[in-house]
């Protein structure tokens, strides 16, 4: 049986964060509307898309980013 979770926080670096997103679209883990939120470095960035994970909001602050995706209806 699957969990279908409301909001994922994933840390680290760009590849592990490429492989996580890639793995939560992959296996359904996300509620439709679901956020994930994705912490790393400034100098990271990340893919529009992920399967059905789209970014909605991309910051910085200070050394850190904060990417959020959105899982389409």
């Amino acid at each position: 049986r699957k969990s279908n979770f409301p909001m994922i926080i994933v840390k680290g670096h760009r590849q592990r964060i490429d492989d996580i997103m890639t793995f939560i679209s992959q296996h359904a883990l996300l509620k439709k509307q679901g956020i994930v939120v994705a912490e790393s470095l400034k100098e990271d960035t990340f893919e529009d898309t992920y399967i059905d994970l789209y970014k909605c909001k991309d910051k910085t602050y200070g050394i850190t980013r904060i990417t959020i995706y959105e899982r389409s209806l």
